[in-house]
């Protein structure tokens, strides 16, 4: 992380982090992350006086990782059970432990869920801090979410561990105090 200044009404601030992850596969298990924010106030770098108490113009963008959860990327062994109407029997049974192939399907190609944020807003307070705006405008996607959907049965699996889809969040935040 470095944050610049100038004047005291100008910041810059870079960050940048790899992270390393055993729950995903050895090709894909390196993931960067950096973020940028930069921030002036406009009342100091102006000297505006009379109602302004402070007002501050900011921006960022940044993205962040996120890694599989644990056994995503093998196929495991669980626990052994039966499934009866009135209940289910656990293993071990009569002190013999069981385990079977879990029903989720693991996938050594996945990658990092990844999120990319972009936000600008305003911060601007008046009459010695009595009355004051606060305003973000945002837009945030992620992609390649990591999660287990439903696998045609007749494989032997009910899910498999996929990387699918893209969200995106949008919006506008306004806070008046």
């Amino acid at each position: 992380q470095a944050t610049l200044g100038y004047n005291e009404y100008l910041f810059l601030t870079l960050q940048a982090r790899n992270d390393w992850s055993s729950t995903l596969p050895q090709n894909h298990n390196s993931f960067f992350y950096p973020s940028a924010n930069i921030s002036f106030s406009f009342v100091d770098a102006f000297k505006l006086t009379g109602p302004f108490s402070s007002g501050k113009l900011r921006a960022a963008i940044g993205r962040t990782g996120k890694d599989a959860p644990v056994y995503s990327v093998y196929t495991t062994l669980a626990n052994g059970g039966i499934s009866l109407p009135f209940g289910d029997i656990n293993f071990p049974l009569g002190g013999v432990n069981a385990f079977e192939i879990s029903n989720t399907l693991g996938n050594k190609n996945l990658k990092p869920e990844l999120s990319t944020e972009v936000e600008i807003g305003a911060n601007v307070q008046f009459f010695h801090d009595r009355l004051g705006f606060d305003v973000a405008v945002y837009d945030k996607r992620t992609v390649n979410q990591i999660y287990p959907v439903p696998f045609p049965t007749s494989t032997g699996y009910g899910f498999k561990t996929l990387n699918f889809g893209e969200i995106q969040n949008r919006g506008i935040e306004l806070l008046v105090t």
